[in-house]
């Protein structure tokens, strides 16, 4: 059974969407999106194309989209050229799969999820990282960003030992 891939936003989940909305903003002259929601048996005939690895994923929860450029290489062998999208897409607080995955052989570039922190603040630099500030309206509170980015820290650990001793 053939399926198509669908690319409206009406189905995404809605602070997602207020995301990929502006994110697709500032760069939908370079861009355009592929895929937003995936049915169960869209993301089976992926998996038996080649084309996905995983039988669950964040399209089918609304939280995921992939994008193509806009030309005459839609998925171009530059990296650079996608670095530069995923820059503009961490402005809104969406992950890009490359980032997260490719040490471990999981390569798609075109696929960017939400990483579940609100579009809107309170942020703060501590650091030189990013934390939100869970403690407002009470207050900025420094000892719940530092606990913010040990928690950051040692999951990046965490992932770096598993791929060593997984490879």
């Amino acid at each position: 059974m053939s399926t198509k891939a669908y690319r409206w936003l009406d189905k995404l989940e809605p602070s997602f969407k207020k995301k990929v909305e502006k994110f697709m903003a500032k760069v939908n002259d370079k861009v355009f999106i592929t895929e937003t929601w995936r049915s169960e048996d869209r993301q089976r005939e992926l998996i038996e194309s080649g084309a996905s690895k995983t039988s669950r994923s964040n399209h089918q929860d609304w939280l995921a989209i992939d994008i193509a450029f806009l030309g005459s290489e839609l998925y171009p062998s530059n990296h650079r050229r996608w670095e530069d999208i995923a820059i503009v897409a961490k402005q809104y607080w969406m992950d890009w799969w490359y980032d997260l995955w490719a040490h471990l052989g999981f390569v798609d570039k075109p696929h960017f999820q939400d990483n579940w922190v609100p579009l809107s603040g309170p942020y703060r630099k501590l650091a030189g990282e990013t934390v939100i500030n869970n403690a407002e309206p009470f207050g900025w509170d420094e000892e719940v960003a530092k606990v913010q980015i040990i928690v950051q820290r040692e999951f990046k650990k965490l992932v770096n030992e598993y791929t060593r001793t997984h490879s």
